[in-house]
């Protein structure tokens, strides 16, 4: 079934699931708008229990970006250095401009986790945002 996948996902695909899906969000309501959303949203498709990306210390990446962006009125993305293959590495941009790089790693919980502190993000991110404001 996962022949033709990188051997990363397909452990993932394969591995024990680390928490009941049942349970997951038995106080959906406790959560912020944006993620009970989420929530609603992949359960309606039968996936796995939403669960947001993180840093390397465990800050929600949404509500960061959020907090950067409204900050400094820029648009903050992450994404592969080079969608075609590998993904080893990936940067963080600021309207276009490269504020840092960065690992990505799939749990198997089931979240996306980066290799930068919050920190370590808000620093490089507020570097570049300041030279372009």
């Amino acid at each position: 079934m996962f022949q033709d996948r990188p051997d990363d996902i397909a452990d993932l695909a394969e591995a024990e699931r680390v928490s009941d899906p049942a349970r997951v969000y038995d106080d959906v309501d406790s959560l912020p708008e944006w993620w009970r959303s989420l929530v609603h949203e992949f359960a309606e498709h039968d996936l796995r229990p939403y669960r947001p990306s993180r840093l390397a210390d465990d800050g929600i990446v949404y509500e960061v970006v959020r907090d950067l962006e409204e900050r400094y009125d820029v648009q903050v993305t992450i994404k592969s250095t080079n969608p075609a293959g590998p993904d080893d590495e990936w940067k963080v941009t600021v309207d276009g401009t490269t504020a840092a790089l960065t690992t990505h790693e799939r749990k198997a919980e089931g979240y996306t986790q980066y290799g930068l502190t919050t920190e370590e993000f808000v620093d490089a991110v507020s570097a570049v945002a300041s030279e372009t404001s």
